[in-house]
């Protein structure tokens, strides 16, 4: 009859920042976190995983699994893993 909600996947991708969209504050998420946009400061909070895109532009803390970046990045990261992309 009422049935428990699933808990989503670490590895699903369910918060995406468009490339047009601007975004200032904290931000957290129980599954993985992509940026196309930018970020204005702030931090970003996930047992997951955190993508910047090749269009990112962010400025935050990052504290996450796995950090992999191809855009631009300045701030502080914590993280097990941390991977700068062409």
């Amino acid at each position: 009859m009422f049935a428990r909600p699933q808990r989503p996947e670490l590895d699903a991708i369910e918060v995406i920042l468009g490339p047009r969209a601007v975004f200032s504050g904290a931000l957290r998420s129980e599954t993985s976190v992509r940026i196309d946009g930018t970020v204005e400061g702030g931090q970003i909070e996930t047992p997951a995983n955190v993508i910047l895109t090749e269009g990112a532009r962010v400025a935050c803390d990052i504290t996450a699994k796995t950090v992999s970046i191809r855009g631009a990045y300045r701030g502080t990261i914590r993280a097990d893993r941390v991977e700068l992309l062409a």
